[in-house]
């Protein structure tokens, strides 16, 4: 007796709230682009090999993404909202983006891939646009 007691349904609740706030702390280390009117946030980012990039745009405007040319092709994707893909190959990967419909200059931006394949994420399901560098979301 004397020492403080601990109902259960009291530790469980304890345990839901560190396992929230857990998941929200590493949420916000998802790789994530935003692309604004004007500027891009980040404009460099650094990725593991298979580690999903989202290109997200402020507003769910319409935007193209267009990897530079590389021989293993010349990417382009044309969404409304965000795009999502990994990358396959190790390296400095440059791209622009265009607002469509914007007024502005379009906005170059690099992801910077290093070898190490990522575990924690499931691999996304390649569309047409996709090639031997880079996979992209459908």
């Amino acid at each position: 007796m004397g020492g403080p007691t601990c109902r259960p349904g009291f530790a469980w609740l304890t345990v839901i709230l560190i396992g929230l706030t857990a998941s929200a702390v590493g949420s916000s280390d998802a790789p994530v682009i935003v692309v604004h009117a004007g500027r891009l946030t980040p404009d460099r980012l650094e990725v593991h090999l298979g580690e999903v990039v989202t290109w997200r745009a402020a507003g769910g405007r319409h935007f193209r993404l267009e990897l530079d040319p590389h021989p293993s092709g010349h990417e382009v994707v044309r969404r409304a909202g965000e795009i999502r893909a990994y990358f396959r190959k190790p390296g400095e990967h440059w791209y622009t983006i265009t607002i469509t419909n914007g007024a502005g200059k379009p906005l170059r931006g690099t992801v910077s891939v290093r070898g190490g394949q990522n575990k924690g994420e499931p691999l996304l399901t390649c569309g047409p646009e996709s090639s031997g560098r880079i996979c992209i979301e459908p």
